[in-house]
């Protein structure tokens, strides 16, 4: 009876590692040479197109259980560009995302419901500046496969729109807005490349 005991004392030690290593299987980072966060807002007629060059994410999902998933990013704001300098620069400036008080844009989601399809509604708190606001980001699940490029790593996308009025956060005063110069809504678009390794 010794023997047996010891014997599942010893299965027992060998297998304990295996649990986290299974639950941990549902997390994700983002790929960020293949993702992005890409913005357009109007100015007088033209629509100005810009995008953050530096995030970080990490994700947490699993499509049979939802509930169980987060999403949480982070990005310097310093790293906005609309491939025009001396724009990038006033937007930096008090006038709009006043980077140096307020150097980080976050969300960190609250709970991730399923939608029609491939579609999963994300609830969290997005903060810009020093407003915090609740917000619902939907995100059409692309789906995941064996990475064809990096052997051992698995691959997931995910796509995702919304429009933010930049003013409810403080991006700017409103005076551009009554000048008719700088829209107040902001159409955003986020492509999401996420690894598992």
């Amino acid at each position: 009876m010794q023997i047996f005991r010891h014997l599942i004392i010893l299965f027992s030690l060998v297998l304990a590692p295996a649990a986290p290593l299974c639950a941990a299987t549902d997390h994700w980072e983002t790929d960020p040479d293949h993702s992005g966060f890409y913005f357009t807002v109007r100015h007088i007629y033209s629509g100005i197109r810009g995008h953050f060059q530096d995030f970080q994410g990490r994700v947490r999902f699993d499509p049979a259980a939802p509930e169980k998933s987060s999403f949480r990013f982070e990005i310097p704001v310093k790293s906005i560009s609309t491939a025009n300098p001396k724009r990038d620069k006033h937007l930096l400036s008090p006038d709009f995302f006043d980077e140096k008080t307020y150097p980080r844009i976050t969300f960190q989601s609250s709970g991730v419901h399923p939608g029609e399809g491939d579609l999963y509604l994300v609830k969290g708190i997005l903060t810009i500046k020093k407003i915090s606001r609740e917000i619902v980001l939907p995100l059409d699940y692309l789906g995941s496969k064996a990475h064809p490029a990096m052997k051992g790593a698995r691959v997931a996308g995910f796509r995702g729109k919304l429009s933010l009025n930049r003013l409810e956060y403080t991006v700017g005063s409103g005076t551009f807005a009554q000048m008719g110069l700088v829209g107040e809504s902001v159409a955003v678009d986020i492509e999401l490349e996420l690894l598992q390794r």
